[in-house]
């Protein structure tokens, strides 16, 4: 999906056959754990082109349909790297944190309408991202706890259900960032420089 011919050829191919979404789930995210003036400008150029550019066109793309109809549900994966910058994933947090905006602020204007917009902010979570960014060895993976998928999946689906704009997944998390919101800025700096260690 990372070409926008791709996405179109996706929404085409469902018209032909009379298809509609009613739940879009972009689930989509790459990253590259190494400092920024040491990753590649291609890794750097794939990572927003996955992790916004993706997001956005795949909403466009199902968005017109869903207010036809006047229902449906978008949901975004952001992460809680979204509130909380780590170093060694600087273009992954900022990603994250346009997916955060760009869900609250869409929600905004579908308001009087029957789409909804749920934000998701996972922690860390059991999938394949770990060994594509490069993380597996590093002390952060080594001593975090992951969520599972299924755990996750489930989380978000209950939400979908309750009509929610925005879920934090897991306890811990909820914790996290709760205790983050408080923290002053230059603290909780500091706090993810010692946590989010190569």
């Amino acid at each position: 999906l990372s070409l926008s011919i791709n996405r179109e050829a996706i929404f085409s191919s469902l018209e032909e056959k009379g298809l509609s979404i009613d739940i879009l789930i972009n689930n989509v995210g790459i990253g590259y754990w190494r400092y920024f003036q040491d990753t590649p400008w291609e890794k750097l150029e794939h990572i927003i082109n996955t992790n916004v550019k993706c997001i956005t066109h795949m909403t466009k793309l199902a968005i017109a349909s869903m207010l036809e109809r006047n229902s449906g549900h978008i949901v975004n994966l952001s992460s809680t790297a979204a509130f909380i910058g780590s170093p060694n994933a600087v273009c992954y947090s900022a990603t994250k944190a346009y997916i955060h905006i760009f869900s609250e602020t869409l929600a905004m204007e579908l308001k009087n309408s029957g789409v909804k917009v749920l934000c998701v902010f996972p922690g860390a979570t059991t999938t394949h991202f770990w060994e594509v960014a490069l993380m597996t060895d590093s002390k952060y993976d080594k001593k975090v706890r992951k969520m599972t998928a299924e755990e996750v999946a489930k989380e978000i689906i209950l939400a979908i259900k309750r009509g929610k704009s925005r879920l934090i997944t897991g306890r811990k998390n909820k914790f996290s960032m709760l205790i983050a919101k408080f923290l002053p800025r230059e603290l909780l700096n500091k706090v993810a420089l010692k946590r989010f260690e190569s």
